[in-house]
């Protein structure tokens, strides 16, 4: 049972673990200083990139689309740092739970029903996550098939210190900017929302 309690968790946990979001009091300073440089040049700009917009849209239909793709950096940005300095304190009531499912061993009628909670929460981590990556794959290919140029289009308006309307390589390198950055970062934002579904979940199975 201990296992199966954990199993929701483990492709988060390797998810933060690659993106160096797994910082708990043993980490060495490497990975320290790994997880902040990838957190600083990789989300930091995107956040950047796509409030600089905020400030000259006329339109409210674009204005609506930068607000929904900045808020969902920002969102991550923060959700990552916090993840960060609380992760010490998930881990520890991981554990508390952990322990307890073990004091309740006798109780085996109860991990029926503990067993079908987590089990949909690796589910529900799937298909959230599918649905995830299937959406950063069409968007930037329907870009490329449908909105041919110059002037370019690319998924959503980001600023840049270079012209990517008239440019090819310009708009190659921002299109691989806004491929790669949510490719990237899907998961780790599916990943620490599984997290309260995980504790509610397995709360809802220990009462």
């Amino acid at each position: 049972m201990d296992q199966e309690f954990l199993q929701p968790l483990t492709i988060a946990f390797k998810i933060f673990k690659q993106l160096g979001f797994y910082q708990t009091k043993d980490s060495s300073k490497r990975y320290r200083i790994y997880g902040f440089l990838l957190h600083l040049f990789t989300i930091e700009p995107i956040v950047v990139g796509l409030t600089i917009p905020f400030f000259g849209m006329k339109s409210i239909l674009h204005l609506s689309d930068v607000l929904c793709i900045a808020f969902t950096y920002i969102s991550l940005s923060f959700k990552s740092l916090n993840l960060m300095m609380i992760l010490d304190e998930i881990l520890a009531e991981i554990e508390v739970a952990r322990e307890l499912i073990i004091f309740m061993n006798e109780k085996q009628s109860k991990f029926g029903y503990i067993r079908a909670r987590m089990k949909s929460v690796k589910r529900i981590f799937l298909i959230y996550h599918f649905s995830c990556l299937l959406t950063v794959n069409l968007s930037p290919l329907a870009m490329l098939i449908f909105k041919r140029g110059p002037p370019y289009t690319i998924p959503y308006i980001m600023w840049a210190p270079f012209d990517y309307e008239h440019n090819f390589y310009g708009f190659i390198v921002m299109m691989l900017i806004e491929y790669l950055s949510p490719l990237i970062y899907c998961g780790a934002m599916v990943a620490m929302d599984i997290l309260p579904i995980f504790f509610f979940n397995l709360s809802a199975g220990l009462l």
